[in-house]
């Protein structure tokens, strides 16, 4: 894989200076109590188009609890009345953590910065944003605050540029700028990217694509550039306007996939390991976002600095300027903490306690966003803490087709995306308009286990079929209502847990559990029911049915699939047992920026112009397209 000689010198350069400085901070900074507001102030996000979130996420996220949604007191209460008047109790988890414990039902919710999800949701929606009209380039002149759009008299027509673009003169100062018109501007060899683009999305690698086009590294990596800006120009067009778009119901799966860089140098044998999440509609296969946690346009020398100046690292976590980012310092004293608590001759009793308590209690502590001894952070750009992209990517959602009716979300079990939908969805879920349900599967078996449950349950089925005389979906539903009567508990889990009849070699030995379930599904008919009750009961019992067969995580797994499939660079990384976790793999990127833009460029083929078994894409199975996008509507679009 080709790799600028300037990104390996910035890696050279940033490294040894970072850890200069932690190095060189030999008195470590006194641990002074934290003085500043009990709980993270609200913050907001305003969109282009004027509608803004509130965003206080510090709450019980406990549907069934009396204190869900609602925000502690900004000060903590001492005295006689501080138990009825103070329903949470804040207390420490990790350094620099802590964590909001419910007195009403225990449950325990990590506190996170509200002004650094604000951040997050900003940078995500980005694609968005509504393209403001072109105005005067000088910003002391009036007509800099008038778009020609607008207010065409304020403007006179000047000709064309060389590339063929409109020129304009302002009627108040003079100024002469152009208007970019075409897609293709400061594009050569045009010619070369529909070809480009189809080899990019067909799993061919990088140096076959330069070789077979006849192109130099620095032509490609711009053709790069320039598809996905195209691609997240169209499509934050179209999705811009699905808030018009009337659905009045969206089965979605939501779940995370990882991505590994390689290393920059030899010498430092570490890799950048980036956590993805994504969304999809499981009918239609629309997938809504997928993001990744790391900022390619934040300068990582200017935010250690500005952090500095900010003494962040004095300050709690959820309390800083730069909570949202991976900080070296933070980095490393995590790296530690891991090292120590893997290591059998520190880990004393109290930690085993302390962890276990924690597992009890659900503390979101998301593992796989801790470092490990063969990782590192990015040489360039900042990697974000995993959590804030989630809480993000939930938000985003809610912008996106919030509106919709009722949404029926199917997470993947990972307690930092119940949380992060949680607090997005509270409304929603308020008000009964979306529901979430984790989903459980048996990632771990060998294909013939896979296929011996599969046949067992066709025979179970047709069996049923032959005795009742019924089609496969009646037996199958008739087999979940059943199951219905037969909850189990899972290790690790308060809730009841449903095993599915509906299963397929990609997900055997399902099992549901619903996290929204405030009591609107409750089904256990008892004696004193009346026959109004019961009717009522059986409905219930019918509709839970109805919803856990709908449960499955197919939509977004299956766009993750095609992801390690077609995209050469984000395959699946080879290990090796002497590399001790460490991961290189042949056609894996070095930039980490490249990631997110494959993604990009990926996701919106993959809607508009990826056509499936019945002729059509995903996008126009959802009804935001008539039909099949061609790649050139996407690379020219203006």
């Amino acid at each position: 894989m080709h790799i600028k000689s300037s990104e390996k010198l910035l890696a050279r350069i940033s490294y040894p200076f970072l850890k200069f400085l932690d190095k060189n901070d030999d008195k470590p900074a006194k641990k002074l109590a934290w003085s500043g507001p009990r709980i993270p102030p609200e913050s907001s996000h305003i969109f282009s188009d004027g509608t803004s979130f509130s965003i206080q996420i510090t709450h019980c996220k406990n549907p069934n609890c009396a204190n869900f949604g609602i925000i502690p007191k900004s000060k903590s209460i001492r005295g006689r009345k501080a138990e009825a008047n103070d329903t949470y109790q804040i207390s420490g988890i990790a350094p620099g953590e802590s964590a909001l414990a419910c007195k009403l039902c225990g449950k325990y919710t990590t506190i996170k910065s509200n002004a650094g999800i604000a951040e997050e949701l900003a940078r995500l929606s980005e694609p968005l944003a509504k393209k403001q009209p072109v105005r005067c380039p000088d910003m002391s002149c009036i007509n800099s605050k008038q778009g020609w759009g607008v207010g065409s008299d304020r403007y006179t027509g000047y000709g064309k540029t060389k590339s063929g673009n409109q020129r304009y003169k302002c009627k108040s100062c003079a100024k002469i700028f152009a208007v970019k018109a075409s897609s293709t501007d400061r594009q050569k060899k045009t010619e070369v990217n529909r070809k480009l683009f189809e080899e990019l999305v067909n799993k061919t690698p990088f140096s076959r694509i330069v070789h077979k086009l006849g192109i130099s590294w620095s032509t490609f990596y711009g053709k790069i550039d320039f598809l996905h800006r195209q691609c997240v120009a169209f499509a934050g067009h179209r999705e811009a306007k699905f808030k018009t778009l009337k659905l009045k119901r969206l089965y979605l799966s939501t779940d995370r996939q990882d991505y590994t860089i390689n290393w920059l140098d030899r010498s430092f044998r570490k890799n950048v390991i980036l956590h993805g999440i994504g969304t999809a509609d499981n009918t239609t296969g629309y997938v809504f976002g997928m993001h990744v946690n790391y900022d390619s346009e934040m300068d990582k020398l200017a935010t250690e600095a500005n952090a500095l100046v900010e003494d962040d690292y004095s300050k709690p976590q959820a309390f800083r300027k730069y909570a949202r980012v991976w900080l070296v310092k933070d980095y490393e004293k995590a790296l530690l903490r891991s090292d120590k608590s893997t290591s059998a001759k520190t880990k004393n009793m109290a930690e085993v306690i302390r962890v276990a308590q924690a597992e009890a209690d659900e503390i979101e502590i998301l593992k796989s966003d801790q470092p490990e001894e063969y990782t590192t952070l990015p040489a360039t750009g900042l990697q974000i803490h995993a959590e804030y992209t989630m809480f993000g990517h939930f938000f985003y959602l809610k912008k996106l087709i919030g509106h919709v009716e009722k949404l029926r979300f199917y997470l993947d079990r990972d307690s930092g995306i119940e949380s992060a939908f949680m607090a997005a969805f509270i409304k929603e879920v308020k008000n009964h308009s979306a529901d979430a349900f984790y989903v459980k599967i048996a990632k771990n078996l060998f294909k013939f286990e896979k296929m011996n449950a599969v046949t067992a349950l066709r025979r179970v089925t047709t069996a049923y079929q032959k005795e009742h005389e019924v089609d496969e979906w009646t037996a199958l539903m008739s087999l979940m209502l059943n199951n219905l009567n037969d909850p189990h508990k899972v290790t690790g889990s308060k809730e009841f847990w449903y095993s599915s009849p509906l299963i397929s070699m990609t997900e055997p030995e399902k099992e549901l559990t619903c996290l929204t379930n405030d009591g609107r599904f409750d089904f256990l008919i008892e004696d004193t029911d009346t026959e109004a009750e019961r009717a009522i009961k059986l409905e219930n019992k019918n509709h839970f049915a109805r919803l856990l067969m709908k449960g499955t995580l197919h939509g977004i797994d299956r766009f993750f699939m095609q992801i390690r499939r077609m995209l050469s660079p984000l395959e699946r990384p080879i290990g090796s047992a002497s590399s001790v976790g460490r991961s290189w793999y042949g056609y894996a990127p070095y930039n980490p920026s490249l990631v997110q833009k494959l993604l990009d460029i990926y996701r919106t083929y993959y809607n508009y112009c990826k056509v499936g078994k019945d002729g059509k894409t995903p996008a126009i199975r959802l009804g935001v397209a008539k039909a099949v996008v061609t790649l050139e509507d996407i690379i020219y679009y203006k």
